[in-house]
């Protein structure tokens, strides 16, 4: 993995790539003008983190790129606004003020719409344990041209800016957390069967955490929970039943949440 700039090579860019080097702890190279293509084979990667002019891609050695984008976000949040239901939100039981720990952050899609809905007296830290992923998540979150967006341009920057995103495996984080440090602990593990339309999770079944939720691990978040720890699959998926989650929030065609509380104290 090295991070390079597009040909040009602007001064702000290569501001912006040397730091993202250090973060991700791999060279930054100076592009002159050369291929990706050509990069990858002369170097033997498998990857090239490239910093544009409105926003930072991986581009892999086999096709797929990736690049921070609200995606799906933007409406859910124009349906949050006006009051419509999210099953997500819903799941969660959120309201105005908890904490969440969201412990595969991924894209930062349903950390997003946590943080909205937490707001400014709540509090949302995604764990993320590829570097490269949280590396790219976080400069997305922080530098996305929220403006762009009507309507809700200016609450999704509030909340994208209130994210605490942490390059760390969940599994070791939560065996570190005191009891009842969060209200809710959420986990969106990779799909075991992949959807078609999920252009992202190509990206992040090769460079993210993509190992199945033990049972166990399910005990430990509830330690950390003070109210419910919620895990979301494909819809159909026998994950609830190994997991021994009994509650079920059918989300649409696709997905569903399951659901273990917390008796509180």
């Amino acid at each position: 993995m090295v991070v390079v700039t597009t040909s040009q090579d602007k001064k702000e860019q290569i501001e912006l790539g040397q730091k993202l080097a250090t973060e991700i702890d791999c060279p930054f190279v100076l592009r002159k003008q050369q291929r990706l293509s050509q990069m990858m084979r002369d170097l033997s990667l498998q990857g090239i983190i490239v910093v544009e002019t409105q926003q930072v891609t991986l581009q892999t050695r086999e096709g797929p790129s990736f690049y921070f984008h609200p995606n799906m976000v933007k409406h859910r949040a124009h349906a949050f606004l006006k009051d419509q239901p999210d099953v997500m939100v819903k799941a969660m039981n959120l309201e105005p003020g908890l904490k969440v720990l969201d412990c595969t952050l991924g894209l930062g899609s349903d950390a997003l719409i946590t943080s909205l809905v937490v707001g400014k007296a709540g509090q949302v830290v995604g764990l993320e344990a590829s570097t490269v992923i949280a590396v790219l998540v976080k400069n997305g979150l922080r530098n996305y041209p929220w403006e762009s967006l009507p309507v809700v341009g200016k609450p999704l920057a509030e909340a994208a800016n209130r994210i605490e995103v942490i390059n760390q495996d969940h599994r070791e984080v939560l065996k570190r957390l005191p009891a009842n440090s969060f209200d809710i602990v959420y986990f969106d593990p990779m799909f075991q069967e992949t959807i078609p339309s999920s252009k992202g999770i190509a990206i992040l079944r090769h460079w993210g955490w993509n190992q199945t939720l033990d049972p166990s691990l399910l005990l430990e978040a509830a330690r950390v929970a003070r109210k419910r720890v919620v895990v979301k699959v494909k819809r159909g998926s026998q994950e609830f039943n190994r997991l021994g989650l009994r509650q079920v929030i059918e989300g649409g065609r696709r997905i569903s949440y399951g659901i273990l509380s917390v008796k509180e104290g």
